[in-house]
């Protein structure tokens, strides 16, 4: 006896429809899952903190690149640790790279960087500010130290390069100099002293130091300007203590 025919539903058939739908409607479900659960992600930052810095040998020059575009990134800072040899003065410098252009009428204003100096404690050492920013430290004894190059949101991109040098130690004599006065920072600018002491006691434009109270320095000093029998040093950063009668200016001089 013949089998019975099969009869399969036609392309209108309710019964084929019934079946697209059934295997359709799992592979739309999951699309629309994925579409739901997909959120942009920063990219990731792997030399942003300190445990994971860029190791540098002291003596060279390594270029990098920041994106600050918010406070979240997705890349504001660079960590870069090395470990001076021997003691002396280390320079370390990060500079702004500004790209040329071919034709170009308007050179692109550089960006300001933000230079830390810190131990392996984490200890913050030295800063500067600056298209090109500079610390300079004293080492006394080799050990690991790192370094941090960051910028403020909205100042990206920006290519840097960031250089370190042990300089061979000057020799230097302090001269110590009474505060006069004290100029409080103006529309986010740094405060200023007046210093008792100027040509008169060999001071120049460009000498370093610091205040001092109580015998503990509270702050960095840099000289910007020079008169016959006072000058003008702007304050490095942010001062760890009141500027009283009794603070003094403790200014490095080279000896010949």
């Amino acid at each position: 006896m013949p089998e019975p025919r099969r009869v399969l539903p036609s392309l209108s058939s309710p019964d084929r429809w019934f079946h697209r739908r059934i295997l359709v409607a799992p592979l739309l479900v999951a699309l629309a899952v994925a579409g739901c659960s997909t959120t942009p992600e920063m990219p990731e930052d792997p030399d942003a903190e300190p445990a994971a810095a860029v190791s540098l040998t002291v003596g060279t020059s390594r270029g990098g690149n920041l994106e600050c575009t918010t406070e979240q990134g997705p890349d504001c800072r660079d960590w870069f640790r090395f470990q001076p040899r021997k003691p002396g003065q280390l320079r370390v410098t990060a500079q702004t790279v500004v790209p040329t252009e071919e034709g170009a009428e308007i050179a692109q204003e550089p960006r300001p960087l933000q230079l830390q100096l810190t131990d392996g404690e984490g200890n913050v050492l030295a800063e500067g500010e600056g298209p090109e920013a500079t610390i300079r430290w004293r080492v006394r004894e080799p050990g690991a130290l790192l370094a941090r190059v960051s910028v403020a949101p909205g100042e990206g991109p920006v290519n840097y390069e960031l250089t370190t040098l042990v300089e061979k130690a000057r020799r230097t004599r302090a001269v110590r100099r009474p505060v006069l006065e004290v100029e409080n920072a103006r529309d986010g600018g740094s405060a200023h002293v007046l210093i008792d002491g100027g040509h008169d006691q060999s001071l120049r434009v460009g000498m370093r130091g610091k205040l001092v109270q109580d015998g503990r320095s509270i702050g960095r000093i840099r000289i910007v300007d020079v008169f016959p029998q006072g000058s003008r040093a702007t304050v490095e950063g942010v001062l760890t203590g009141d500027v009283t009668p009794e603070t003094v200016a403790e200014i490095t001089l080279p000896l010949p």
